[in-house]
Order: C-alpha cells, then sequence, then structure tokens
C-alpha cells in the first residue's frame, strides 16, 4: 500500500468520525459546565468547546477551525453549536 494510499484513507476515515462527532444528538448530556478553549497548530487554530458533566464527565461538544479565538469567532461557534445540539442545555 503506499503513502498516499494509506494518508486518502486516514483523511476519509478522520473526515467520516469527525461529521458523525459534529452531527450527533447532545441531549442526553446533562451539561453543567462549558469550556472553550483556543489552541495553535502551525498555521491554524482550533476552538474546542468542552461540556462537564454532572457525573464530571467531559464531552467533546464541538471544533472548530478559525484564525483566532475571539469574541466574534467563540460567539459564532456557541450560536452553532446551540442551533446544532438539538435540545442540550448549552
Amino acid at each position: 500500500m503506499s503513502a498516499s494510499s494509506v494518508s486518502r484513507k486516514y483523511i476519509q476515515a478522520s473526515s467520516r468520525k469527525l461529521k458523525e462527532l459534529m452531527e450527533r444528538r447532545l441531549e442526553k448530556y446533562d451539561i453543567v459546565s462549558l469550556v472553550i478553549d483556543g489552541k495553535r497548530f502551525g498555521e491554524d487554530g482550533m476552538v474546542t468547546a468542552l461540556g462537564v458533566t454532572r457525573e464530571g464527565t467531559k464531552v467533546i461538544l464541538g471544533i472548530v477551525q478559525a484564525a483566532t479565538e475571539n469574541y466574534p469567532v467563540c460567539r459564532d461557534f456557541l450560536v452553532e453549536l446551540t442551533e446544532t445540539t438539538k435540545g442540550c442545555c448549552v
């Protein structure tokens, strides 16, 4: 198997998993706390939203690629999360 073939398969598999993560329903989680954080990976920035349940379980709520983690980026990210979580308490 060539390196490019492995790379394509990895990209396809990881894209599918990310899509599943971002489209799953979250109302089964009793979220009591929300943490938003941004990290740089080379030239790219990623902002993540992590929910903490009443039992202390951490749940990734969403991930977005962004140039910065300023107020407009975080606001739009939270609006998108609340529109797509279909009943989650975020």
